[in-house]
């Protein structure tokens, strides 16, 4: 089995050409063009020329994979070809060409010289053996350029032994034996190491690198059946002072434990696991640029992973850590991402930040050396054995950040911003949710909250009331210019935001150039946030509900606590129509901290269905509607009434009201003390409602004047009195 390898080599390789690696497949051995000479026979060269060439070699046969070579002149394989044994005799030589692939099936010693000329990104120059390599004394094994590979495929415990010289550029030194490889003698001067399986024994001898790029080591490969190789001992790494060093953790059929491919100096340049069963990383390392998860889970165990100046990169792979596992990020990468984990230690010394692509859990300690964690719709928790992360103005968690369930009874705690002083009381265990950053403003109507608030829960509500202290930064003032001429005001919730209330009283809450504090007494613990006394949260209704008796319908609406309210404007509009009409205004209480109850009756409604609303007005011109849920039905009257006019005596407007049951044919007329017909007011059919009639007698002298009202059978006459 061979694996294909893209790279482009240039004075760094770069990150996009690795990436180009993880779509490989397993490379197959490339077809053997060579005839068939039945139980295999020794072959030996009689003049220079081509592998394929019949006048190359004795009696005109060219080897098969059967036969055993003996290279006595100068030959170079033009295609792919394969035989049993190879030897290459002193001073002799043999040439694989560009992108051939030369199968030794036997043991191949090499007495002369040996060359693999340069392949392409696509197809590697490639010599595999299924027995012994030997490089002789005086011997030499020559790589010519880039893409060139030896493989060692065979099922039996192989050797390469060294004793002459390795030199050019052997870009890949590939293991696919599970019985292991042991290399001998000289230094092997190697780009990239796969072991896809087996043991490479001796290791050390192994010089990893060009000197002034890259290496590479691959363990395990892409649909394994076997575990992923490894090496007994460390190698040299040679990648220069500009060089970057990867490592490729593929498919195994059981977790890959890092080994001796881990430097001397714990610093790799990029990562890549894609290993179904995991990735068990067994020292502390740095990487300088990805830690790739394609499949997986990246296990950093007991360990710490130093992200210096990198990141991750999640494709399918997960991040394993635990309660012993540690991660710092350093350097400036504007793209540092870290995604769910577990962690004992967490820490940032990035100046651009770091951003949660999952929520991450810390149980003993966040250090913000230099930047900001931002968690999006992630989490930060905090188990009961971690400490408060001291955060400052520059360094602090922007989002969402949770201190999980932890013991606070009738002793103090300082969490997040958050300072419970000791009391009588026992709170029992206290969770606590504090969110910062745009997310946490409560924006009403253009009225917001500074941009922090906390969610508090204890066992056992305060009886008797504990003393909370609540800090912030200025880079969460949110506009709020706070000091002695705009004060602070601490609002509470405790129907998940919906409605705040005020809590104390005004406060300059200035205690440094970057920080700020506010402390209340109270006896629950709910949400809590901070408005300021130029812009105050606007008032936020408890409830508001309607009632129905015949025509009347009563409107009534609470508020938990007011500030700067000046009052209230009623409207009404037939359902469905959106066409609002103001009916009246009730005044508002101002800045009140305890609850207010509101009324208003709205009589005379007709049959029909309705909806209400509020338009709540502050005193600075500032406005905010809240809508009555649901729509108003009244219903049809169950008798003929008519009313006395209103007002009586009146000059000159009166109104009568009257309601029927059914539709009926109404007439309602108004004569004058003689008998004489003065006004028709209504004379036509009528479905049932209610139903108010204007008489203006602007035109009549004052006296006495009748009205008579008929619908269907019912009759009756009032008495009205009119007064100029």
């Amino acid at each position: 089995m061979k694996y294909f390898a893209i790279f482009t080599i240039t004075v760094l390789m770069t990150i996009q050409s690795f990436s180009q690696e993880k779509s490989s497949d397993i490379k197959s051995l490339n077809t053997i063009t060579n005839v068939t000479n039945g139980a295999g026979s020794t072959i030996t060269s009689k003049k220079n020329g081509s592998w394929s060439s019949t006048s190359t070699w004795n009696n005109g046969v060219i080897p098969s994979v059967n036969d055993n070579v003996i290279i006595d002149h100068t030959v170079t394989v033009d295609g792919n070809y394969g035989c049993s044994a190879l030897t290459i005799n002193s001073g002799k030589s043999l040439t694989v060409n560009s992108t051939k692939t030369l199968t030794v099936n036997g043991n191949f010693i090499n007495g002369g010289s040996f060359t693999l000329t340069n392949g392409t990104t696509g197809t590697y120059t490639y010599l595999d053996v299924t027995g012994n390599l030997t490089n002789n004394s005086g011997a030499s094994i020559y790589a010519s350029a880039s893409y060139t590979r030896i493989e060692f495929i065979g099922t039996s415990a192989q050797s390469f032994s060294n004793n002459g010289t390795l030199s050019g550029k052997l870009y890949g030194l590939t293991l696919d034996n599970a019985a292991g490889l042991t290399l001998y003698n000289n230094t092997f001067n190697i780009v990239r190491v796969n072991i896809f399986k087996g043991t490479i024994i001796n290791s050390d001898k192994i010089s990893l690198g060009d000197g002034t790029t890259f290496g590479l080591v691959q363990r395990g490969v892409i649909g394994a059946t076997s575990p992923a190789g490894s090496f007994d001992k460390s190698f040299t790494l040679n990648v220069g002072s500009t060089g970057s060093f990867y490592l490729r953790y593929d498919g195994s059929i059981a977790a890959i434990t890092t080994g001796y491919e881990i430097p001397s100096t714990s610093t790799v340049y990029y990562i890549y696991s894609n290993n179904p069963y995991n990735t068990v990383l067994n020292k502390n390392i740095t990487v300088t640029n990805t830690v790739d998860l394609d499949d997986g889970s990246f296990v950093i165990g007991g360990n710490t992973l130093t992200i210096n100046g990198g990141t991750f990169a999640s494709n399918g792979g997960t991040l394993t850590g635990g309660n012993t596992s540690k991660i710092t990020f350093t350097g400036s990468n504007t793209n540092a991402v870290l995604p769910a984990v577990t962690l004992n230690t967490l820490t940032l010394n990035n100046s651009n930040g770091l951003d949660l692509t999952g929520s991450v859990t810390i149980t003993n300690l966040l250090t913000l050396t230099n930047g900001v964690v931002s968690t999006d719709t992630n989490k930060i928790y905090f188990t009961s054995t971690a400490v408060n992360p001291t955060e400052t103005n520059g360094t602090r968690i922007d989002g969402y950040a949770v201190m999980n369930s932890r013991m606070v009874g009738t002793g103090s705690l300082y969490f997040l911003g958050c300072y419970f002083a000791a009391g009588s009381d026992n709170l029992g265990n206290v969770t606590m949710t504090r969110v910062s950053g745009t997310k946490a403003i409560v924006n009403n109507n253009g009225m917001q909250s500074i941009a922090v608030f906390w969610d508090i829960d204890a066992d056992n509500q305060p009886v008797n009331g504990r003393n909370m202290t609540y800090n912030w930064f200025t880079v969460n003032d949110n506009q709020h210019a706070f000091g002695s001429g705009n004060r602070a005001q601490m609002y509470y919730s405790t129907d998940a935001g919906t409605t705040w209330m005020a809590i104390g009283g005004l406060v300059n809450p200035v205690t440094g150039s970057t920080t700020r504090a506010i402390t209340v007494n109270t006896t629950h613990y709910s949400e809590w946030s901070v408005g300021s006394e130029d812009s105050p949260l606007p008032v936020q209704l408890s409830s508001f509900t309607s009632t129905v008796s015949g025509s009347t319908v009563k409107l009534a609406w609470s508020t938990a606590s007011e500030t700067n309210n000046s009052g209230f404007e009623v409207y009404r509009s037939e359902k469905g129509t959106n066409n609002f009409v103001k009916l009246g205004f009730v005044a508002g209480n101002g800045t009140k901290n305890t609850q207010s109850n509101y009324t208003y009756e709205d009589r005379k409604v007709n049959t029909g269905k309705y909806e209400y609303k509020l338009k709540q007005i502050d005193n600075n011109g500032n406005y905010e509607f809240f809508t009555l849920s649901g729509a108003v039905e009244v219903g049809t009257p169950s008798k003929y009434t008519v009313s006395q006019n209103y007002p009586n005596p009146f000059n000159p407007v009166t109104k009568i009201d009257f309601s029927i049951p059914s539709a009926s044919k109404v007439k309602m007329v108004v004569y004058d003390i003689t008998g004489k017909l003065v006004k028709t007011l209504v004379d036509e059919n009528r479905s049932a409602g209610n139903y108010t009639v204007e008489f203006n007698a602007g035109s009549l002298s004052s006296g006495i004047y009748f009205c008579a009202f008929t619908a269907g059978d019912y009759k009756e006459v009032k008495k009205m009195t009119l007064i100029k």
